[in-house]
């Protein structure tokens, strides 16, 4: 096993089978992506808490729907889990470091910034899919209960 769970709201994505997902950014700007969902169950006594996921300075994402779900390295076939985890030693990340533009830059073959700044993130939801996504910052939250 190749990953680490990272600690997110609710502990896992159990409540949640259609998270929402925002891109904001490009151009001469960075890419964040924001993922929104359902960290808490219903209740009668209380509407759902939220937890929120922001990707920012993203590289990459891919995001694969549940039922048509595969895996592209066999090293990564078992780094999964219903919530948010990091692949560590990330075949994504070498790949795109061994083709990319720098990569006769050695340690900084990702737009010349030192390599073991790029992280990659694997969110999963029942239902729904797999989304991982390259970035070099990540913020974990709950959402404000008034919103």
């Amino acid at each position: 096993m190749t990953h680490k769970i990272l600690d997110i709201p609710g502990g896992s994505t159990r409540f949640e089978n259609c998270p929402e997902v925002t891109f904001t950014g490009g151009g001469n700007t960075s890419v964040s992506i924001t993922v929104t969902y359902r960290a808490t169950e219903r209740t009668e006594e209380a509407p759902p808490r939220r937890g929120q996921l922001v990707f920012s300075d993203v590289l990459e994402f891919r995001w694969i729907e549940s039922n048509v779900g595969y895996e592209e390295y066999s090293q990564h076939e078992e780094d999964f889990d219903f919530g948010l985890i990091e692949i560590l030693d990330s075949a994504y990340v070498e790949t795109m470091a061994a083709h990319g533009g720098w990569r006769d830059y050695a340690g900084q073959r990702i737009r010349g910034q030192p390599e073991s700044l790029v992280r990659h993130f694997r969110f999963a939801a029942d239902d729904w899919g797999t989304l991982n996504i390259i970035a070099t910052e990540i913020a974990i939250r709950w959402l404000d209960e008034s919103r």
